[in-house]
């Protein structure tokens, strides 16, 4: 486990996936905040997991789409919606 800039991670999925949503006619509409949020995780696992969300959304998506990640009110207990 180490400790990982969860913005900064979702940024840079984001990022890599813009291409691909853009030739979908996908809109990414990501609502962090603008400090660091860091979680205790397995670097590969947790970037597993979110390319699996941004795949899906690729997958499953057609056609003028809007993709939100809101991190919704992170406190003692993050909430992330997807």
């Amino acid at each position: 486990m180490t400790r990982i800039n969860f913005v900064e991670l979702i940024y840079q999925t984001a990022g890599e996936f813009n291409e691909k949503f853009e030739a979908k006619d996908l809109t990414t509409i990501t609502k962090l905040p603008k400090e660091s949020v860091v979680i205790m995780a397995d670097g590969r696992r947790i970037w597993r997991v979110v390319e699996n969300l941004y795949n899906n959304v690729a997958k499953i998506c057609h056609g003028t789409y809007q993709s939100l990640c809101d991190h919704g009110d992170i406190g003692a207990e993050g909430n992330l919606l997807y």
